[in-house]
């Protein structure tokens, strides 16, 4: 439990080094600065799949721990857990790191019809990772 809250807090102050990728004004200006911070991004987002890993961990062990004092609840808390794992697993954090081959393919890319394509793409990846993250951390903090 130690270990993948530990993985969730060193990433704490990359946050503000990466506000250009993780929050751009832009699309496009969001695509430029992965050029830069591509490296950091990755490293970031594979800090939070593997503190997302452990927490599966501590969330059985929860469990186990709590099981007796109140079954029902404790089962259903496991499953929304597990369902933000799943969701930020799956789908989340591969969407994410999608965005650093969208960025070298803009970065690449020779005129402005190619250009306009890796936006579009971009964008839907954005909006579908936010999607994502917002649907897997209300099911982990709706109870």
């Amino acid at each position: 439990m130690v270990a993948a809250g530990l993985l969730v807090l060193i990433t704490i102050p990359l946050i503000p080094v990466l506000l250009p990728s993780l929050a751009p004004a832009s699309t496009q200006s969001g695509l430029e600065a992965l050029q830069s911070q591509g490296l950091l991004y990755a490293t970031t987002w594979i800090l939070y799949l593997i503190g997302d890993l452990l927490f599966l961990i501590v969330f059985f062990g929860l469990y186990s721990a709590l099981k007796d004092a109140s079954r029902v609840p404790t089962i259903v808390a496991v499953i929304f857990n597990i369902v933000f794992v799943a969701l930020d697993v799956a789908i989340n954090i591969p969407l994410r790191l999608l965005l650093i081959g969208l960025s070298n393919d803009y970065t690449t890319a020779q005129d402005v019809t190619q250009k306009a394509t890796y936006i579009a793409a971009a964008q839907s990846n954005i909006a579908t990772s936010n999607s994502v993250a917002l649907i897997a951390t209300f099911s982990s903090s709706s109870l």
